[in-house]
């Protein structure tokens, strides 16, 4: 830690936080001692995932789990039991499957619980199948997944973890939210309150659950959050307790004597008087205005935006922008562990260190952008999904019109190879072939054709022509001066209508001008058009 603390210079360095291992806390301790103006504290993100261990490790709950992880195995581990467990799922329309939880991820004995409790009627409907080789391989599970108790217990279980694995998710990203963290341990202080009544736990494992809680939180909490939730503007310090209130108060106006913060010989005084002024919401905090923007705007540009010529600006912006977990540098350990991995161990330690610059700051660029680009220019889903006109649907009809077109792409490939009439002697470079020459536009359609591919090429074009003037219609698409073929002028009736054709009226126009194509051919191509009608359900 001091070797990169003098590489960049102590004064950029305003706080350390580290994990609660006893060789970091005697290392943070050391460079305190070094560097007055540091601050430490602890993850919360690390604080929180002990707190839900410390929890899992009473005994009830132990056995529980132990339970509930048995019959997890039990399923996954059987083939004929994973089978049958997956055509049930797939039968109920249930999307979730059963996971393990793992020790080194923060909430997966929460995701266990929660998977578990999704698919108990899948699990109930399991264990009482009437196939024996099932009953004999879920015999040791069925117990508990009949009793309806087990089920009210893992339901409880997830309401009391649950919020805490969602406070690790909120406090772990890359933006500063250190002042949510007293916030945070006061809901999850009186969920733990509420819903440990609900658990089945003795009355001894009740007061323990609630002391580990207590010295989490005293571990966790330290005067920096306090600060923090005290220059929030949405809370102003409502989640604090006096004595933490003035700890927090102690903390602001001593920060100028002890940070690097340069705010003059009178900087202390006029943080006591700004602070005072906050908190009493007078002289320059009393206009309404300053509070009611708190809603469009965030902590830290309220602070460095509207309240910046204040001294007290400078210590809430240094305060509020502090991280309050080391969730970052956990991610850069999975990105370094991809790209220094057995097969690529020749790199120096430097270039490692860049190539996982690199790739770091790119995902945070990118993830910018992309809230950029999101903020910038909002997808109104009703316009891109709903496509009407006149008050009417057109997004299902293109898309029936569209289902019918590929239908017919694919009817090409149950048709006879084409056969050509024209003489040859057999060998390919004698061979009547149309690629051989350039053709037109009319030539093409022109061109020989077996009795089987003519009515399925016509029947194709007309669908086509007739998406293309619904497209035109719904305007997603562009008119084109061109050659009308037989079948537009069979709809050009219909097309200068203003109503937009139905799809009976599709239906109606495409089946009659395949009827007028068919009176000139004879009575076997009749026929086959016929069957083709039939087979696509026109």
């Amino acid at each position: 830690m001091v070797e990169v603390l003098e590489e960049y210079g102590p004064k950029k360095f305003f706080a350390i936080v580290t994990d609660n291992a006893k060789n970091m806390r005697k290392a943070v301790r050391q460079c305190e001692e070094m560097y007055p103006h540091l601050v430490s504290y602890g993850c919360l993100a690390h604080a929180l995932h002990l707190l839900c261990s410390d929890i899992l490790k009473l005994s009830s709950i132990e056995t529980h789990l132990s339970h509930i992880i048995h019959i997890v195995k039990t399923i996954n581990q059987c083939q004929v039991l994973r089978a049958q467990f997956t055509e049930i799922r797939n039968e109920m329309k249930c999307g979730v499957s059963l996971s393990l939880p793992v020790k080194t991820r923060w909430g997966s004995h929460v995701k266990c619980l929660q998977d578990l409790t999704k698919c108990k009627s899948v699990l109930q409907r399991l264990a009482i199948s009437p196939d024996k080789t099932i009953q004999d391989r879920i015999r040791s599970a069925k117990a508990n997944l009949l009793d309806e108790g087990f089920w009210i217990n893992s339901s409880a279980l997830v309401e009391l973890l649950k919020p805490i694995t969602e406070a690790i998710t909120r406090l772990e990203g890359d933006s500063s939210s250190i002042h949510l963290v007293c916030e945070t341990f006061a809901k999850i202080g009186s969920n733990i309150s509420t819903h440990l009544e609900c658990v089945k736990l003795t009355d001894c494992e009740k007061t323990e659950a609630m002391d580990k809680f207590i010295s989490r939180k005293e571990y966790a909490l330290q005067p920096i959050h306090f600060a923090a939730d005290l220059l929030t503007p949405r809370s102003v310090g409502a989640n604090l307790s006096s004595a933490e209130r003035i700890e927090a108060m102690k903390y602001i106006t001593t920060m100028s004597t002890t940070t690097t913060i340069e705010i003059g010989d009178e900087g202390v005084s006029k943080i006591t008087e700004d602070l005072g002024n906050y908190l009493a919401k007078t002289d320059f905090f009393g206009d309404t205005f300053l509070w009611n923007i708190l809603d469009n705007v965030s902590l830290v540009t309220w602070w460095k935006g509207f309240c910046g010529h204040l001294c007290l600006s400078k210590v809430a912006v240094r305060i509020l922008t502090m991280p309050c977990t080391s969730a970052a540098p956990e991610r850069s350990f999975s990105s370094q562990s991809s790209i220094h991995t057995k097969r690529r161990n020749r790199l120096t330690t430097q270039r490692a260190a860049n190539l996982n610059y690199i790739q770091y700051n790119s995902k945070l660029l990118k993830r910018s952008r992309q809230h950029h680009i999101q903020s910038q220019y909002p997808i109104e889903e009703t316009v891109q999904n709903n496509v009407s006109i006149e008050g009417r649907n057109l997004q299902k009809e293109i898309e029936v019109i569209e289902n019918h077109i590929s239908e017919e792409e694919e009817l090409d490939e149950t048709i006879s190879s084409w056969h050509s009439n024209t003489t040859g002697n057999g060998n390919s470079d004698d061979d009547f072939n149309f690629a051989d020459f350039a053709m037109t536009d009319d030539e093409i359609d022109q061109r020989m054709e077996t009795r089987e591919q003519r009515p399925a090429r016509i029947l194709r074009q007309s669908k086509v022509n007739i998406l293309e003037n619904v497209l035109m219609k719904s305007g997603k698409g562009t008119e084109q001066p061109q050659k009308k073929t037989e079948v537009e002028k069979d709809t050009s009736d219909a097309e200068n209508k203003d109503a937009v054709l139905d799809l009976p009226e599709i239906k109606k126009i495409t089946q009659g001008s395949l009827e007028e194509q068919t009176i000139e051919t004879s009575t076997f191509y009749n026929k086959k058009v016929s069957s083709c009608l039939r087979k696509r359900k026109l």
